[in-house]
């Protein structure tokens, strides 16, 4: 009978990663989980009851362990998919692009590239750190991000949209790609800008 209830409960394991797995990728899969979860504890309550025998305790911690690291997981899953920046473009100019980037954060940002789009086109091809660049930002500070662009943003954007008239308020996003803890995460931050298409430069709205 042992024997049954060991095989019987490594299944239950199976099925509960398996449960995790399906799940983790739904927007909120967490009450899911968290369902699973106790139909696994009342189980382990349940076996370890009716034979408290080595194994089966065993096996129950086993479980408990599991359930706990799976829930660990999402934990972290959905504060990663949560976590943000505050992002500031301070120029982009042909030659001369800038922005500031502030970490409110416990976690190291290490930003692998970063690029402007306008109405989700790329106003040129993504920015990344030349070998003398430090474009990390560690927890609770900020940092400078300075690239040179392939080609001039604010050229492209003439090209999509040529009769913005100068001193328009327009939005942008700024698009970084980073790892966060040492995890892929993809941020955009919508930026309001005026664009001088004669003196070839777009610069922050406002004050």
């Amino acid at each position: 009978m042992g024997t049954i209830l060991v095989a019987f409960g490594s299944v239950i394991v199976g099925a509960f990663l398996g449960a995790y797995l399906q799940k983790r990728w739904t927007p909120d899969a967490r009450p899911e989980l968290l369902s699973v979860g106790q139909q696994i504890t009342a189980f382990q309550k349940h076996v370890e009851t009716t034979d408290p025998r080595p194994e089966i305790i065993a096996l129950g911690t086993r479980i408990t362990s599991l359930q706990q690291r799976l829930e660990t997981i999402e934990q972290e899953r959905s504060e990663l998919e949560n976590f943000s920046l505050e992002i500031s473009l301070q120029r982009a100019y042909s030659q001369d692009c800038s922005i500031s980037v502030k970490n409110s954060s416990d976690r190291e940002v290490v930003i692998e590239s970063v690029n402007l789009t306008y109405k989700g086109v790329p106003l040129s091809r993504p920015g990344k750190p030349k070998p003398t660049d430090n474009w990390r930002i560690g927890p609770r500070s900020n940092g400078q991000i300075n690239w040179i662009p392939e080609y001039p943003p604010w050229a492209t954007l003439r090209w999509i949209d040529p009769d913005i008239p100068k001193g328009r308020c327009i939005v942008i996003s700024v698009v970084l790609d980073c790892k966060v803890g040492g995890k892929p995460k993809t941020i955009t931050a919508g930026q309001p800008v005026t664009v001088d298409f004669q003196n070839g430069h777009m610069t922050p709205y406002g004050p």
